[in-house]
């Protein structure tokens, strides 16, 4: 759906893909010295993703204008750019060490694409 947007806007488009666990472009993207980036997600839980990306830009030579997403579950980022949820739904994060469910050994589901 946003690769549509983007054409239909005469814009540029590219995405990361992850990658032995780190965000890498890939598929001959680049991002032009110089280039405004505004970063896509479709929700930020930790926030490890978006300052992936920042920092793949930043070292692209691009600067990020700004960052959105649908869902923001926590609402206190400190983003090097403004950041624009559509929807704030705050919930609840914990460190495996002060997880009750992790300490007796329950099966989780891992939300996200970061252990791909």
């Amino acid at each position: 759906m946003l690769f549509g947007f983007a054409v239909a806007l005469h814009k540029r488009f590219v995405f990361t893909e992850r990658v032995e666990g780190k965000m890498r472009l890939r598929r001959s993207f680049h991002i032009p010295t110089g280039a405004q980036v505004l970063i896509v997600e479709d929700a930020v839980t930790t926030g490890g993703s978006v300052a992936e990306v920042e920092e793949l830009v930043k070292s692209a030579g691009g600067e990020v204008v700004g960052v959105v997403s649908i869902i923001d579950r926590k609402t206190d980022w400190k983003f090097a750019a403004p950041f624009y949820p559509l929807l704030a739904l705050p919930t609840e994060s914990w460190d495996p060490t002060e997880c009750s469910m992790c300490s007796a050994g329950e099966e989780l589901d891992s939300p996200g694409g970061r252990r791909l």
